[in-house]
């Protein structure tokens, strides 16, 4: 005799206490909504990632040498030219950053310069994110481009063609104790426009031509890192070892994750105590499971004293309300997934859920959803799972019934 027939057969049955019927109902409901709202919130949460690793994606490469100790390294090193030569590296890109004064008409703020090769706005489609005016960034002009914030601090106007910003710079260990300002480098720069990608990023830097910034700094071939974007379809971990393999330890090298390990890490930590929350709450929706299964084994005791005279062993009847209690947790968390799978497919397509008002401070206007078919898989396995554990009492109260029975 097939347990499974007789869990089915319980479930769809009518009861004699309408009761049973409602709390079964209220149990499945539980079961969707929850299994619902994981689907919708860990989607929303992949969604924020993505968008998150799209955007620092834009402003960092996919590879980041550095050096191990102090702050610049010497681009013409041999090492770099042996790393040139290595097959799936789209665009070689050297870095040169250093913190300065900004001072345009009578504002003024600290900001970072970031120096970058020919090529980088190309490379990187940087201009994608422009909120204002166009990109230029070659060493045959003194053009530069700033984030959102730097340009607010600044009240920044960048359709007027003869305003520049100026920069200033601390000489290297050319410190005049009586005349500070002697101490101080600076060079005059047209911005052209204004890029808003992530705000750490659009209150602190300041995009130049290389030269433009060696000239600042009193430079010839020093860099502060060299960054790497890389083919498609190209593994950036393959890459990193043989470059490590190449440059012998003599510098840190990192992918882009590692670049920011913290920011991912914490991103993925608050996913997950998210989904232990809601895993919390189907927790106690199982406690209606509970209630439901021993009103049924009450009802139902006759019909397994019968069975179990006709040969049924115990196991297999506690294998029936094991069933149908996961049957309770199965329709419902398929009914709540489905909901939640069709959820984001409507916000992913017509983004009818909006980032504040109009949406027009944000990146993007409208909630970012990412489903992914691990977090339905472990979404439906966790209220399975929940409906097996919360099973277990009552199949062994019908056991513990059929016993005294029995005796």
């Amino acid at each position: 005799m097939n347990s499974f027939l007789f869990s089915k057969r319980y479930l769809f049955s009518k009861k004699s206490r309408n009761a049973i019927n409602i709390i079964t109902l209220i149990t499945s409901a539980g079961f969707a909504v929850c299994t619902a709202a994981m689907i919708i919130i860990l989607s929303a949460l992949n969604g924020f990632v993505g968008l998150v690793i799209a955007l620092y994606g834009t402003f960092d490469a996919d590879i980041k040498i550095t050096p191990l100790q102090g702050k610049i390294i010497h681009s013409t090193d041999s090492v770099f030219a042996s790393i040139k030569k290595l097959d799936g590296i789209a665009f070689y890109n050297e870095v040169l950053e250093e913190n300065v004064l900004l001072k345009y008409q009578d504002k003024q703020t600290i900001a970072t310069i970031k120096a970058v090769s020919d090529g980088y706005i190309e490379a990187t489609h940087l201009d994608t994110l422009l909120r204002d005016g166009v990109m230029i960034l070659n060493d045959t002009s003194a053009f530069c481009s700033m984030g959102t914030g730097l340009a607010s601090k600044l009240n920044l106007n960048i359709n007027d063609e003869l305003s520049a910003v100026q920069i200033y710079v601390p000489k290297r260990e050319q410190f005049d104790p009586l005349n500070p300002e002697n101490s101080f480098s600076d060079k005059l720069i047209y911005p052209t426009g204004v890029f808003g990608i992530q705000q750490e990023i659009d209150e602190k830097y300041v995009l130049v031509p290389l030269q433009f910034a060696r000239e600042l700094l009193d430079y010839t071939d020093e860099v502060s890192a060299i960054e790497i974007i890389t083919d498609k379809g190209v593994n950036a971990e393959e890459l990193i070892s043989k470059i490590n393999k190449l440059q012998n330890s003599q510098y840190k090298v990192e992918s882009r994750a590692a670049q920011h390990a913290s920011l991912y890490k914490l991103m993925n930590i608050e996913k997950w105590v998210a989904f232990l929350i809601l895993a919390f709450v189907l927790l106690i929706v199982s406690f209606n499971l509970i209630g439901s299964l021993l009103m049924i084994v009450i009802e139902k005791k006759k019909d397994f004293s019968i069975l179990h005279a006709l040969g049924m062993p115990l196991s297999k009847i506690r294998n029936i309300i094991i069933g149908e209690g996961l049957l309770i947790a199965c329709l419902g968390s398929l009914i709540g997934i489905g909901f939640g799978i069709s959820a984001c497919w409507f916000q992913k397509e017509y983004g009818f859920i909006k980032l504040g008002g109009n949406g027009a401070t944000f990146v993007v206007d409208s909630y970012p959803v990412a489903l992914q078919v691990f977090d339905i898989v472990l979404t439906l396995f966790v209220a399975l799972f929940i409906g097996f554990i919360a099973s277990i009492y009552p199949s062994r109260t019908a056991i513990k019934i059929q016993n005294i029975r029995e005796e």
